[in-house]
């Protein structure tokens, strides 16, 4: 069985090229910038110390005097940090999706929603969700006999309690200032 990148790989090696590379006029890597990490991965892996590029690719001035493994080894971590953003808008999308279809509030024609919107409402549902949790892991070392909360740890306690009141989020655990 073939594998294939997710569209999130493709994206994100397509973004790290296209950073760290240029593509020739006319080449089919201005099309599919992917296709150029892959090409240059292949050649830089195979020829590490090299700075000899493939046909219709050329570094970026940042990468002059750079061995072909350096530039692919910045690549590399450049499209890791982008698959990581998007992986995080993806997940922000959905739980906008699915708070949207519980609150009912999705439009007949989905041609008429809003992206941006529901990704917004998702992302906030998340990190509603990890306040939460921080919350509560506070509450858990607030209530034992045998550990007591740091400044630093209070502080923070009544900075997430103002800002899930601030959003009138509920906190299903009884918290209280």
């Amino acid at each position: 069985m073939t594998h294939y990148p997710t569209l999130i790989v493709q994206l994100a090696n397509g973004m790290a090229a296209s950073s760290h590379l240029f593509f020739d006029i006319g080449s089919d890597y201005e099309q599919s910038p992917h296709r150029a990490f892959d090409q240059f991965s292949a050649v830089a892996s195979a020829y590490p110390e090299s700075d000899v590029m493939p046909e219709g690719l050329g570094a970026w001035t940042h990468n002059e005097g750079c061995t072909n493994g350096e530039v692919l080894e910045r690549m590399k971590v450049a499209s890791g940090e982008i698959q990581k953003m998007l992986q995080a808008l993806q997940s922000a999308t959905k739980e906008g999706l699915v708070q949207a279809a519980i609150n009912d509030n999705l439009p007949q024609d989905f041609n008429d929603l809003d992206m941006d919107l529901i990704a917004s409402r998702g992302c906030e549902t998340l990190e509603n969700n990890d306040l939460l949790d921080e919350i509560f892991a506070l509450t858990e070392i607030e209530s034992s006999d045998t550990q007591v909360l740091t400044d630093k740890q209070s502080r923070r306690y009544l900075e997430i309690w103002e800002t899930l009141k601030e959003r009138e989020v509920d906190i299903p655990f009884g918290v209280e200032i």
